[in-house]
Parts: structure tokens; C-alpha cells; sequence
């Protein structure tokens, strides 16, 4: 395996930590939690599909893995610019303040 491919699934399993720390660290009410468990899925789908796909038996497998990786990554980015709306939402503890912009504001 070179080692590019060792890295990106290196920084995949790390990005998976980080996306359930986040989503543990979220205040809980029904809507906060519906978006938390589908950020976990997705966040942690990105690198159980990379694994998958390294473990392909043919290039096929390999390829198609790879593309089921990708749309986790979009879904994923999709849930977490659904977190940062609002200073004060129940997703804004967990959020890097330094990074978040108020939109209410």
C-alpha cells in the first residue's frame, strides 16, 4: 500500500474520532439528536468504506467502495453545515468558536 493511501486512511480514522466526539458534545433535544446520529453515520461510514475498499477483491469492488466513500464525505458536509446556524443552538458548544460564524447577526 503506498503511502498515500496509508494517510488518507490514517486522517479518515481520525476525522471519524473527531465527528463522534462532536457529535457526543452536542446538547441533546429531538432535532440536535436526529442530525448527531445521521453526522455519526456518515462521518464514520467515510472511513469504514475506505477500509472496505482497500480490502477490495477486484478493481471494481475497489472503485465502487471508493465512490460510496465520497458520497458519505458530501453527506457529511451536508450535516455539518446544518450545525453552525446559530450562537447559542444546541450544536454550538461543540463547534470550534473560533471557526463559527454567527448568522444571527
Amino acid at each position: 500500500m503506498s503511502f498515500k493511501a496509508n494517510e488518507l486512511a490514517a486522517r479518515l480514522k481520525r476525522f471519524a474520532t473527531r465527528i463522534v466526539k462532536f457529535a457526543r458534545a452536542v446538547q441533546r433535544d429531538p432535532s440536535s439528536d436526529v442530525i448527531a446520529k445521521q453526522l455519526t453515520g456518515s462521518g464514520t461510514a467515510e472511513s469504514a468504506n475506505s477500509h472496505a475498499a482497500r480490502r477490495g477483491r477486484s478493481r471494481d469492488e475497489l472503485i465502487a467502495k471508493l465512490g460510496v466513500a465520497a458520497e458519505e464525505a458530501d453527506e457529511t458536509e451536508h450535516w455539518l453545515e446544518r450545525t453552525a446556524v446559530r450562537k447559542g443552538g444546541p450544536f454550538w458548544p461543540a463547534l470550534p468558536h473560533a471557526k463559527v460564524r454567527d448568522a444571527s447577526g
